[in-house]
């Protein structure tokens, strides 16, 4: 969603990290908005736009609202002003920010808050990166430990349902059931050092 235009001098960075602070109140949004976005479950990100006309200058930001709105509590109270990454180079969106390695940036944020959205609804199923041109992650089925926490009681939900029901049609049998959960529990273990916040 685009938002607002601002101004370069609305724009500064945020200490030493790469995100930054726009100062412009159109970005705040009513609280119908975000039960809105929330209710949707798929990942939201809010855009602006610094237009410097005069320099001929104009970046693009955005904002991640994924990981604050996809949470157990509708009371998160969130900065509108903070937390904005720079997308945008010579007129150019950067889907990247190592476009060379095609690695981190925009559709790392994309990828791993679709993920957070999939997990909330207590599926684990894994999006191959390369379907968004992402080289930062496996290829191969995994799961993210840092998300499995966060939504570990609608992923154990699911998964007591689907034992249920496959139980209850009788198309498995207990042994079955168990190198399923087994065949999880090793790729859960292999996936301990696939951590979000490092990669």
């Amino acid at each position: 969603r685009l938002i607002a235009y601002s101004t370069p001098q609305a724009v500064q960075p945020m200490g030493s990290t790469s995100t930054y602070e726009i100062a412009n109140s159109n970005l705040k949004l009513n609280k119908a908005t975000l039960g809105y976005w929330r209710g949707l479950a798929i990942p939201v990100y809010l855009f602006a736009i610094s237009e410097d006309p005069d320099n001929k200058q104009l970046a693009a930001y955005y904002k991640r609202y994924t990981p604050t709105l996809i949470t157990k509590s509708s009371n998160v109270h969130i900065d509108y002003r903070s937390d904005y990454y720079k997308v945008s180079r010579d007129y150019q969106f950067l889907a990247f920010a190592d476009s060379h390695a095609k690695s981190h940036g925009f559709a790392r944020d994309l990828f791993i808050d679709y993920m957070r959205c999939t997990y909330s609804k207590g599926s684990i199923m894994y999006l191959n990166p390369r379907a968004l041109g992402l080289n930062q992650f496996p290829e191969s089925r995994n799961i993210f430990p840092e998300l499995f926490e966060d939504y570990k009681e609608e992923i154990g939900n699911t998964y007591t349902m689907l034992k249920s029901y496959i139980e209850h049609l009788g198309s498995t049998d207990a042994k079955n059931l168990s190198d399923i959960s087994a065949g999880f529990s090793a790729q859960f273990t292999a996936a301990e050092d696939l951590s979000i916040k490092k990669l």
